[in-house]
């Protein structure tokens, strides 16, 4: 629910947002919330994430969910055992609801399908963050960075300023099953 909540308060923000380069949208880049201060949040919540994977040994279950401007929406899950993607179930649906594409990697099939989140552990997400995302120029970009109530990342996404539709880029993680 948190992670719809969050869909639909990007979406408002970046249509009151759009054609007006100087208006920034609620919380985009708070004044305490600097690059050095992001980097910090970020490493905080990374210490957070490797204490409950220690915990669990490396095993866990996520999905990044994602949709567009159009109506099109999709779900990929990642099932990870002892640091490695075992298994890639995704689905895509139009703009209606209806299912129209789907496939469940395992094993060796893993990362053999196109059209769904790339393989990634949970830790590359962290890299991604830090590394692609909270690197952009603050001068051209919104950054939202959020995590869950118990400290891991959540969502990590620049938008430039002069969006459209569908341009954020960077990661969100809906969902995370440490019980398998």
């Amino acid at each position: 629910m948190r992670s719809v909540f969050l869909f639909l308060a990007l979406a408002a923000a970046l249509i009151a947002g759009c054609g007006s380069p100087d208006a920034s949208p609620p919380d985009a880049n708070p004044p305490d919330a600097s690059p050095p201060a992001r980097e910090d949040l970020l490493a905080e919540s990374l210490l957070v994430w490797q204490g409950l994977k220690a915990a669990d040994d490396g095993t866990y279950q996520y999905t990044r969910s994602s949709s567009s401007f159009s109506g099109y929406r999709s779900t990929t899950t990642f099932v990870v055992e002892a640091d490695v993607v075992v298994r890639r179930a995704f689905e895509g649906y139009d703009e209606n609801g209806v299912l129209v594409d789907s496939f469940d990697e395992q094993g060796a099939e893993v990362g053999s399908n196109e059209g769904a989140e790339p393989v990634r552990t949970i830790d590359e997400l962290y890299e991604i963050c830090r590394d692609e995302v909270l690197t952009q120029d603050p001068d051209s970009n919104y950054f939202y960075l959020t995590f869950r109530d118990d400290g891991v990342l959540e969502l990590c996404v620049y938008v430039p300023r002069d969006c459209a539709d569908d341009c954020g880029d960077g990661v969100e993680i809906s969902s995370l099953d440490m019980s398998l």
